[in-house]
Parts: C-alpha cells; sequence; structure tokens
C-alpha cells in the first residue's frame, strides 16, 4: 500500500486523504490531525568506523585511519544526512596530518504549504411524516360528522313525514292553590319542557313502525 502511495503525485494522495475524512464520523477532527506536525526523531550524528591501514618503510611505520561523521538533520516528513571523512596518518617521526573531506550540503525538499480545508454538511432530503392522523379532531369529532349524516338520513326524514306540523307554542298549564279564604295562594304555573315530547314521539313513531311491520310481515 505505502508503495502504492509513493508511486502516485502530491494531488492524488490529497484526495484520498479528503475522502477519508469526508467519510469519517468527525471530519472536522480529521482534517485537524492532517494538519498536525509529526516530526521524525533520531539522533543528530553517528560514527561510521573505517579501516586503519599500516605501512612499513625503510624509513619507519606509516599507520592511516579513516572514520566516517554522519550529521543528520530531520524534518516533519523527511530526514537529511551529510558525511563528513576524517583521515589520520600518523607518521614514523610520531607526527600526525588530519585531512577532512565534507559532502556539499544537500538541498532541503520545498515544504508544501498548509492548506486551509473547509467542508459543509449537505442539507438533508425533507422527511416525510411516519403517521397520518385520520380523525384530527378526536371521537368528538367522529361523533359530530356521525351525528349530522344521521340527522339527515333518509331515515329521519321517513319519520318526520309522519309528524304534523303544528304552529303556535308548547302547550302549558297552570294550577290554584287558592285552598280557603284565609289560604289563598294563587295560580302556580308549571314549566313544560318541550324536547321531552319530541322524544316521546320519536320513540312512539319508532314503535308504531317496527309494529306496523310485524304485523305486515309477520313476527
Amino acid at each position: 500500500m505505502e508503495a502504492a502511495a509513493a508511486a502516485k503525485d502530491s494531488e492524488w494522495l490529497k484526495e484520498r486523504l479528503r475522502e477519508h475524512c469526508e467519510g469519517s464520523l468527525n471530519p472536522q477532527g480529521c482534517y485537524e490531525s492532517l494538519r498536525d506536525n509529526t516530526w521524525l526523531e533520531g539522533p543528530s550524528s553517528v560514527t561510521e568506523p573505517g579501516p586503519t591501514t599500516t605501512t612499513t618503510s625503510p624509513a619507519g611505520t606509516t599507520t592511516t585511519t579513516e572514520n566516517t561523521k554522519i550529521d543528520i538533520t530531520y524534518g516533519d516528513n523527511y530526514y537529511d544526512y551529510r558525511k563528513t571523512k576524517t583521515t589520520i596518518v600518523t607518521k614514523p617521526d610520531g607526527t600526525s596530518e588530519t585531512t577532512t573531506e565534507t559532502e556539499p550540503e544537500t538541498e532541503q525538499p520545498r515544504q508544501e504549504e498548509e492548506q486551509d480545508i473547509n467542508f459543509t454538511d449537505s442539507d438533508f432530503p425533507p422527511v416525510e411524516p411516519f403517521y397520518q392522523q385520520k380523525y384530527p379532531e378526536g371521537l368528538e369529532g367522529v361523533w359530530q360528522e356521525a351525528q349530522s349524516k344521521f340527522d339527515n338520513s333518509e331515515f329521519m326524514s321517513f319519520l318526520h313525514s309522519f309528524v304534523p306540523q303544528f304552529s303556535g307554542s308548547c302547550p302549558s298549564w297552570s294550577m290554584s292553590f287558592n285552598i280557603a279564604s284565609w289560604a289563598s295562594y294563587g295560580n302556580v304555573p308549571f314549566v313544560n319542557l318541550c324536547y321531552v315530547f319530541d322524544f316521546i314521539k320519536v320513540i312512539m313513531l319508532v314503535t308504531a313502525l317496527f309494529t306496523a311491520r310485524a304485523i305486515t310481515f309477520g313476527g
């Protein structure tokens, strides 16, 4: 996986990281973690010992010792090193001569500028209600609707056809309470509730209807 990613360019890698963060549960936290600096760490320098050679001549013995010091610098996503080779030649008379060879400094890779990545959540689609109330007015609305249909039904129209139409008001009566000359209480009227007679009328009509049916068609 790392080898395949290394073969791609930086734009391809950015697009893959963007897709990864957009698909996570916390896109903002994912982007912030990508912007955090992750520095490589390690030793600042190491020494690589080289070979030691001895040369014998009529004048004496000459010893040559070589070693290489490697200075290492680190960046956020890279490291660089620079070699310094030191050669020490010890002559027969005991004197020594030191020569140093340092590699030219390499150019550090250019840091890419961090881009401020913004993201926006798309709007949710409209959600339809899961339940549509069939009777918004409740039981009272159902009763009122049924009552109006019953009052306007053919059955009630048929019953009203048997009711004669009268003009005037409901009957009323009174009773005299003048019992004696010493007990005169006058006339007391009795209140008449008209709807009682309407109720009795409907009962008598329905009873007569079913009685006529039983007589005509049999019980």
